[in-house]
């Protein structure tokens, strides 16, 4: 399975944000992309944030917290029969 998401991530992701930022076509990327998705302006403050910006803040916290502590991870005990 790490295969599967090497190449996800390679062709996925690495591919098409490579081609955005070889050709200046900044606004391609994935970074880009999700800031008009969330409707992310330069300057806003939290008192004009809208749901979508809180949404986008905790997906992003809980993907830092899965990813790099490994937190809210299930974890499958094995049962001795």
């Amino acid at each position: 399975m790490g295969w599967y998401w090497a190449a996800w991530l390679i062709l996925g992701f690495g591919v098409p944000e490579g081609i955005a930022l070889a050709t200046g076509h900044a606004q391609w990327t994935l970074s880009e992309t999700a800031w008009g998705w969330f409707d992310v302006v330069p300057g806003q403050t939290v008192r004009q944030w809208t749901i979508v910006h809180f949404l986008l803040a905790g997906f992003m916290t809980w993907l830092t917290l899965h990813l790099v502590f490994r937190a809210f991870t299930v974890w499958h005990l094995h049962r001795h029969l």
